[in-house]
């Protein structure tokens, strides 16, 4: 993954083998560990579950986002654009 704006993290590779990835400004974290007392006014305020089902990627934004879910399919030469409001272009 990559962050162009709003994190601390600008690239992020991790496997998605586990049941979910979650993700904040500060790059991978944990639900308990994502507290927004670590907020910077600089970065972006969010919190997001990452899982694979399949060929299908869920996304849940927990924190920080006009959009609650978001589910689509990706193969290894496509990508997806996000921000706060959802899928971009």
């Amino acid at each position: 993954m990559k962050s162009t704006k709003g994190s601390a993290w600008k690239a992020l590779n991790f496997s998605l083998n586990k049941k979910s990835v979650f993700l904040d400004e500060f790059g991978m974290t944990t639900p308990k560990s994502s507290m927004a007392e670590n907020h910077s006014n600089e970065l972006a305020d969010y919190l997001i579950r990452i899982q694979v089902e399949g060929n299908r990627i869920n996304l849940k934004a927990l924190r920080g986002a006009a959009w609650r879910e978001l589910k689509f399919t990706l193969s290894y030469q496509n990508s997806v654009t996000l921000n706060e409001w959802g899928m971009a272009r």
